[in-house]
């Protein structure tokens, strides 16, 4: 790793998903960086670490992986400096306390307590679910229980969809089974979906008809994707917001290169839907891979959008995306249509209104190939708890993450509610992308832990819980020949960190992400 200042290379290390820079003398790089490396025990840091200085320097990137998940002595020691420093900066401004998450500045070695032994029960084996369960092992006591319930055998790294379906990856490869992988790190594993809740008694029924008693429920169910949001798109839209989506949209799209009739591919993201990214990422990737097979003048793609302008990304813009995102576009023939509302498709066409000031246009675009990013919804289930969900399931929740109806209950990732980052003519919704979820997730096991411990000691449960995730957004996109990053620390303005940069650099880092996440 190089800088572009030869005496000192800045860091950017996470601190309460927080970026700090430190400042390295190169004369100690090698080991540094490597005590560095070695002993950030956060699952994102590591990737936002390594994307930091591939941003900064723009002149090399090494994928490095984290080696253990404890620190040792001499990086306690490291971390503790910059978190001392870190404290002194937060009284000098005058912040709340109670604010700063520091990930594992202790040994990972759990304490032995005496006290009732409490279970926690998590719901949703997704990115969201299974790095909780990981954050509740290592801060509960010993004794206390942790179970994941989901209705998939493993565990699915959303983010590689897109590459599933262009076949860059297969289903398998972001696969790991969760019942093994689990028993090995203290965490009981149970196979079914949750159809009642009984929430004042604390007990979960699956779909199975088994009863799950619990002292502490966190929500990771993730999102229900919406097809129905527009006539027509369950049956003639394909997907790629979970991996069997995207491996049936790769069939579709093998099936589309077959056809030599085939000439007109519409790829978008719908009314309501805040997940943005991956629209981007998946149209540039099918422009790439037509490029490669000597197709691409024969066809036409055109990418729609709810957002109000294109690179808007449901975050009123991050860093250059409303100038780089619709130049790159530019860059490959893709047609854009932004503040547009899908009205319906069929096995041609999509059908359209485009909302502009006070007029709305209505119109056609021919498609034989089609992708929508669906609005996204909480799970049904959730509805039948008085309090628990807004109308469409998903969990209403305060600061803590910790449902506003009961103190018992915990929601993290696309299964919460968030309001949008600001009013659209068209609906979009908020992004929640890993790098959230993940200080969602570890946000709610502390204040689990909080909450444990102020019971035990007979004090208020309700104003235990005090930590409080920073929404921000990380988002690394594949655009075929080059790749791109949004990253918004907060996700809402005013921001500390306003970046986007789209460079080839960034494939490496989406590689990375992926390869570490996997591994952990």
């Amino acid at each position: 790793m190089t800088s572009a200042d030869e005496s000192c290379l800045h860091v950017q290390i996470v601190i309460n998903h927080k970026i700090e820079t430190l400042a390295l003398s190169t004369k100690t790089l090698p080991s540094t960086t490597h005590e560095m490396v070695r002993n950030i025990p956060s699952r994102t840091a590591l990737a936002v670490v390594l994307i930091g200085v591939a941003v900064q320097s723009s002149l090399a990137f090494a994928p490095l992986f984290l080696v253990g998940r404890a620190p040792s002595l001499a990086g306690q020691r490291a971390l503790g400096r910059v978190h001392r420093t870190y404290l002194s900066e937060q009284a000098q401004t005058r912040k709340p306390p109670g604010r700063i998450l520091l990930r594992q500045t202790v040994t990972c070695k759990q304490e032995v307590t005496s006290g009732q032994v409490k279970t926690v029960l998590v719901v949703g084996g997704g990115l969201g679910g299974v790095s909780v369960v990981y954050d509740l092992r290592h801060k509960l006591r010993k004794h206390d229980r942790v179970i994941l319930l989901s209705d998939r055998p493993a565990f699915e790294f959303t983010p590689s969809n897109p590459w599933v379906a262009t076949r860059f990856r297969k289903p398998e490869d972001i696969r790991v089974p969760l019942a093994e992988t689990l028993s090995k790190n203290g965490v009981e594993f149970k196979l079914g979906s949750a159809t009642t809740l009984d929430a004042q008694g604390r007990v979960l029924t699956t779909d199975a008809g088994e009863a799950i008693a619990y002292d502490y429920l966190i929500v990771a169910t993730g999102a229900r994707l919406d097809f129905d949001a527009a006539p027509g798109v369950r049956e003639h839209a394909v997907s790629i917001c979970t991996t069997d989506h995207a491996s049936h949209a790769a069939d579709k799209w093998d099936a589309f290169l077959a056809d030599d009739s085939a000439k007109n591919i519409v790829i978008g993201c719908m009314q309501g839907a805040s997940c943005f990214g991956p629209g981007y990422e998946y149209a540039l990737m099918l422009d790439n891979e037509l490029t490669k097979r000597n197709k691409r003048d024969s066809v036409d793609i055109t990418f729609m959008t709810s957002e109000p302008y294109v690179g808007h990304l449901g975050l009123g813009g991050v860093g250059g995306s409303q100038a780089e995102l619709p130049e790159i576009l530019a860059k490959h023939n893709i047609k854009t249509f932004a503040n547009v509302r899908i009205e319906g498709m069929t096995a041609s066409e999509v059908k359209y209104t485009q909302v502009e000031m006070l007029r709305e246009t209505s119109g056609v675009v021919p498609s034989d190939f089609t992708m929508f990013i669906p609005p996204f919804a909480g799970q049904k289930v959730w509805t039948g708890v008085a309090g628990l969900a807004s109308p469409n399931g998903q969990i209403l929740v305060d600061e803590h993450m910790r449902a506003l109806a009961f103190d018992s209950i915990f929601a993290i990732g696309a299964a919460v509610r968030l309001p949008a980052v600001e009013t659209t003519p068209v609906p979009t919704g908020a992004p929640k992308t890993g790098f959230m979820i993940e200080s969602m997730g570890t946000c709610a096991a502390q204040n689990i832990r909080s909450q444990i411990d102020a019971e035990e000691k007979g004090e208020d449960v309700h104003s235990a819980s005090h930590q409080v995730p920073t929404l921000s957004t990380l988002c690394i996109t594949d655009f075929g020949s080059t790749a791109g990053i949004a990253l918004a620390i907060p996700q809402f303005k005013p921001r500390r960190l306003d970046v986007h940069t789209i460079s080839p650099l960034m494939k490496l880092a989406k590689l990375a992400f992926e390869q570490y996440f996997l591994f952990k």
